[in-house]
This record gives C-alpha cells, sequence and structure tokens, in this order.
C-alpha cells in the first residue's frame, strides 16, 4: 500500500490537450467511452462510466494481446485453458492479459504493439505503476459495483474523485494506441501489383468513421476489424521519429481483432456497434456486449471462427470446458 500511496501522490490533473487526444485520436470504443465519461456529471452515473471506460480499455487491450496470442502459433496451455472459459470475468480478462505478456517475455516474442512490455513491466522489467493501478481499479470496481450496495451520493463523489486520476493516468500510458489505427476493410482491389482496400477509420469518438484507402501486398480479411500500424516506435511507447519504416511484405503491420471484437448492425437499435466478446453459451451462440449503448447481442454467426481458433488450443477442449471455472488465479486479483 505504500508504494500505491507513492503513486497516487505522482499523479497529476490530465490538460485539455491530453483529452482532446483521448477523444479524437484514441480507438473508437476508448474515446467514446472517455467522451462519454468526460461530459456526465451527476456522481453516480459517473462512477458507472469510470468502470465501463476501465472495462472497455481492459478488454480492447487484452482482446489485442489474445488476437496476437493466437496469430503468433505459439502456444502455452495455461492460456488456452483460461480462453477456453465460458463467461471470463473482469478478474479473468485482467488475468489473460498478465499471462500473454509473461507468455511474450519468456519466449522472446515482440508484441504486436510493442509498447505493452514497457506499459505492464515497467522500466525495471518486472514491475510497473499501470499494474498496481489497474489492480486498485479491479478491487474498487469490485467492492462496489454489482454487490447489490447502494451508496451514499457522497460516497460515490468519493469514488469519483479516487478512480478520476487513475483512469486518466492509464488514459495518458496509453497514449501509444492513437498510433494504431482500428480499421475495418469493406471491399478489395487490385492494382499494379498492390491490393487496394476500401477501410473506414475507426477512430475517434464519433461513430461517423472517416473512408481511407490502403495498400498491401497480401489480400486482408474484408468485414473485420483489425488493427493497422501507422509508424516506427521505441519500447518506451513513444514514437521514434529517427526510425526508418522497413517494407514489410508479410504485412505484419496488420492484426486482425476478429472474432473478439466485432463490428455489426444491433438487432436492438438496427445501428452499427462495436461488440466486445462476451461469452461462449451453452446452445453454441457467442454473446457479445457494446459499450456503446451497453446492448448484448448473442448470435452463431461467428462460431465457426471460434472453434478454428480451439482447434489449435494446447489443450482437450473437451474435458476443460466442463471444469473451466478451476483455471488456476495465483496472479489474478478476485473478482465478480
Amino acid at each position: 500500500m505504500l508504494y500505491f500511496s507513492i503513486i497516487m501522490d505522482t499523479l497529476k490533473p490530465h490538460s485539455l490537450e491530453k483529452s482532446d487526444t483521448w477523444i479524437n485520436q484514441f480507438p473508437f470504443p476508448l474515446a467514446y467511452s472517455f467522451r462519454i465519461m468526460q461530459n456526465t456529471t451527476e456522481e453516480t452515473a459517473k462512477f458507472s462510466r469510470i468502470i465501463d471506460l476501465y472495462e472497455c480499455i481492459l478488454k480492447f487491450c487484452t482482446i489485442i494481446l489474445i488476437s496476437d496470442y493466437i496469430k503468433n502459433k505459439r502456444k502455452e496451455t495455461n492460456i488456452d485453458f483460461m480462453l477456453n472459459k465460458y463467461r471470463p470475468s473482469i478478474g479473468h480478462w485482467y488475468h489473460i492479459f498478465q499471462e500473454i505478456m509473461i507468455f511474450f517475455k519468456k519466449e522472446n516474442i515482440t508484441p504486436f504493439i510493442p509498447q505493452f512490455s514497457f506499459f505492464y513491466f515497467g522500466p525495471s522489467g518486472s514491475n510497473s505503476k499501470n499494474k498496481e493501478i489497474i489492480e486498485k481499479i479491479i478491487e474498487i470496481r469490485n467492492k462496489n459495483k454489482g454487490h447489490g450496495i447502494t451508496l451514499s451520493i457522497r460516497a460515490y463523489k468519493n469514488l469519483v474523485d479516487e478512480l478520476y486520476p487513475l483512469i486518466t493516468s492509464i488514459m495518458e500510458n496509453l497514449v501509444f494506441l492513437k498510433d494504431y489505427k482500428l480499421i475495418t476493410i469493406n471491399n478489395i482491389g487490385y492494382k499494379s501489383e498492390k491490393f487496394i482496400f476500401n477501410t473506414s477509420n475507426c477512430m475517434g469518438s464519433h461513430p461517423e468513421f472517416k473512408k481511407e484507402i490502403i495498400k498491401a501486398d497480401i489480400p486482408l480479411p474484408d468485414h473485420q476489424l483489425m488493427l493497422y500500424s501507422t509508424a516506427s516506435f521505441n519500447t518506451r511507447g513513444k514514437t521514434d521519429k529517427t526510425a526508418k519504416t522497413q517494407p514489410n511484405n508479410k504485412n505484419t503491420n496488420f492484426l486482425s481483432l476478429h472474432p473478439y471484437l466485432i463490428f455489426i448492425e444491433c438487432p436492438e437499435c438496427l445501428k452499427e456497434e462495436m461488440f466486445f466478446y462476451e461469452a461462449n453459451l451453452d446452445n453454441r451462440k457467442i454473446e457479445y456486449l457494446s459499450y456503446q449503448n451497453g446492448h448484448r447481442l448473442q448470435t452463431v454467426e461467428y462460431n465457426n471462427d471460434f472453434e478454428k481458433i480451439f482447434i489449435n488450443f494446447a489443450i482437450d477442449r473437451k474435458s476443460t470446458r466442463l471444469n473451466s471455472s478451476h483455471i488456476p488465479l495465483s496472479r489474478m486479483p478476485s473478482s465478480a
């Protein structure tokens, strides 16, 4: 707790310039959730919006690592076991993030977003203030949300005062995400030995996404949400202006986030929304959650996509599904 107290003392109010960056240049789910939270004034609602933003950040970053782990093809039994869980809790999402980061470090694998290493392990290579802040937010969330507790307005104000500098510190330390465009590919053409993609640039807090054309050496899957790396970086999460972008014939500057993050018409509001993977249900349906409107979606459309992922896992999936709640959680904080 002494270490965390020192962290709290070092947190400073963020500037309007930083808020503008988060609202206009971050991937849509994070930018939108931050803008809604920022514009909420009533204390009870603001507390809920901060928690929503935190969950959105954690799931988005973990989905990136899961997608990177799947693409990498090197497997680890405990990670496969966790990804096989029916309905991961917020604590499980964080544990998956941790385990993949530890696995990548042990195997000397550079993440698709290299800055995640510095974000999680810090300058010492073993710990960072971000890890402490993430776990503190989980602790506050689990104590005050989802357990039938109704607090006073004053109590919610105190929680907001405690959480706000924590969540904005996390946003500040994830500033490198603005250099990884979240895109969806609408259609494909071919010209001058290059594939031409008409894409929607899903960055910023407003859902009217700009149309952009991207060229690549090989075809990319259409109608999937992908990350597109747009710059060269050093390991501390800052753009390295001196580095030269090398030709990339294998298109390793693209990472599909499908089927954990999808962009689809919501059956409830009939508008396109981004849905986060929520659960793998007994009836073969996949459940998704949108942090844009809180809508849920259940569909069998992506079941085969998950089956293709699971078939490469280093576990006997049939025998572990029934016991998927018994996951080693030695590094995971308790969660709802």
